[in-house]
């Protein structure tokens, strides 16, 4: 079996965000968010080269003073409709036009997390390597107090339902008691960084193919678990978390 060699990184931050205005350039321990993965991957051996895909002027000017490069991402992809399906093809394709060559793996990292963990992608890339059927690994926290079965939605009509049909909690719950938080097993939320073969990236661009909502995961998907605290951030609250 060969050795996974073009391995490059790409993070992804555009200027636009709603939920928490600017949040990729907020400042958490003296650095801006989207700086902080970009400096471990640097850092992290097994990676031959960093990019960041971007509309974000400042971050463009940082490029040259810390060593990543920078993928200038098109205004088509900078919208709120924009998917990260396509932004992860275009700067997999925009990498390989640089490098010259293709990538075996991408490691795509959020710019509105600090998870990026250089001992956490030995670990990925060697299960990689040792599993050629695995389409990509993935980090994930684990939030049983998030569990499904307690979940409401509006019904429509100014009432709630519960978000799962009652037929299914009846067997998610069988013989458990249904105020355990546990009572649906661990249940873990992807909080991006994401270690992808090529193949699982342009099949889930060109094809249409791939496990839902995400589907550059591929569908055969190892997971690695990572401090709860370590999430994206899309509310104020989480800005906390990483402080």
């Amino acid at each position: 079996m060969s050795k996974l060699q073009n391995v490059y990184a790409l993070s992804t931050a555009r200027k636009g965000s709603k939920s928490v205005i600017g949040k990729n350039l907020l400042l958490i321990k003296d650095k801006p968010l989207y700086l902080h993965n970009l400096l471990e991957s640097l850092e992290t051996p097994e990676i031959k080269a960093t990019y960041l895909s971007t509309d974000i002027e400042e971050a463009i000017q940082a490029a040259s003073e810390h060593g990543f490069k920078i993928i200038i991402r098109p205004p088509a992809l900078c919208q709120d409709s924009s998917t990260h399906t396509e932004t992860i093809y275009h700067g997999l394709l925009a990498i390989e036009q640089q490098e010259g060559h293709l990538v075996d793996v991408l490691v795509v990292m959020l710019g509105n997390t600090i998870n990026m963990d250089r001992q956490v992608i030995k670990q990925a890339l060697e299960i990689l390597n040792q599993e050629p059927e695995t389409d990509s690994v993935i980090t994930v926290i684990r939030a049983n107090h998030f569990n499904p079965i307690r979940a409401y939605i509006d019904n429509g009509q100014g009432h709630i339902t519960t978000f799962l049909p009652q037929t299914q909690i009846n067997q998610l719950t069988c013989q458990k008691s249904l105020s355990d938080k546990n009572s649906a097993g661990d249940i873990l939320f992807q909080n991006g960084l994401w270690v992808i073969r090529r193949q699982a990236i342009i099949v889930a661009q060109e094809h249409n193919y791939g496990l839902q909502p995400f589907p550059w995961f591929g569908s055969k998907i190892r997971y690695l678990e990572q401090d709860p605290r370590l999430q994206e951030v899309d509310d104020l609250y989480q800005i906390r978390l990483l402080t």
